[in-house]
């Protein structure tokens, strides 16, 4: 799948439920207070940098 079309295929109730599912498998697995750390996605920006270029030099 082409990282544009990531975006897609992403909602709220996707994501809250893999984060759900984690955290029930890491505790399932002897972890009594797993951390889940979620990372954001910008679809503008490009692996160049080329979109995104001015808000990284703006920074």
């Amino acid at each position: 799948m082409p990282l544009t079309a990531v975006a897609s295929c992403l909602s709220v109730e996707r994501i809250v439920g893999e984060i759900e599912l984690t955290r029930a498998c890491l505790k399932a697995a002897g972890i009594d207070q797993p951390r889940v750390v979620v990372a954001g996605y910008n679809p503008y920006a490009s692996e160049s940098r080329q979109h995104c270029h001015g808000r990284i030099q703006a920074r």
